[in-house]
């Protein structure tokens, strides 16, 4: 899957079939759009943009824990997006949002974490 994180209507369309039995912890284009401008703003801040191709981020918007008297299993729909030329939509799936990891997983090559911290000595 590669979708331009801009085309509003295939996003949609893309998660109204993952998500067609779900009620709850859903999201929808704008939430993708919402959740990449605050992406961008906390990436600036680490990496020039000029070194931006490749970089994954895992999006839950839902992440969060559960007490144990919680019964089930909670999911929440997850997005992976990636850099190229712009944002892509690479992976939609649906999956237990029962953990404390953050909103957003960045995953970066290991040239990027070192051109990261260079940027950060350059610009602290």
């Amino acid at each position: 899957m590669k979708i331009n994180a801009m085309n509003h209507e295939k996003i949609d369309s893309e998660l109204a079939i993952i998500q067609k039995r779900c009620k709850i912890r859903l999201i929808d284009a704008i939430d993708v759009r919402q959740n990449i401008l605050v992406i961008e703003n906390k990436l600036t801040k680490l990496l020039p943009e000029s070194k931006w191709k490749g970089v994954k981020i895992i999006v839950d918007v839902h992440a969060q824990h559960f007490p144990n008297c919680y019964g089930g299993s909670p999911e929440s729909t997850q997005v992976t997006l990636e850099y190229f030329s712009d944002w892509f939509i690479t992976s939609i799936d649906r999956t237990l949002c029962n953990s404390v990891i953050n909103r957003y997983r960045l995953i970066l090559s290991r040239e990027q974490q070192l051109n990261m911290v260079d940027f950060i000595v350059k610009t602290f």
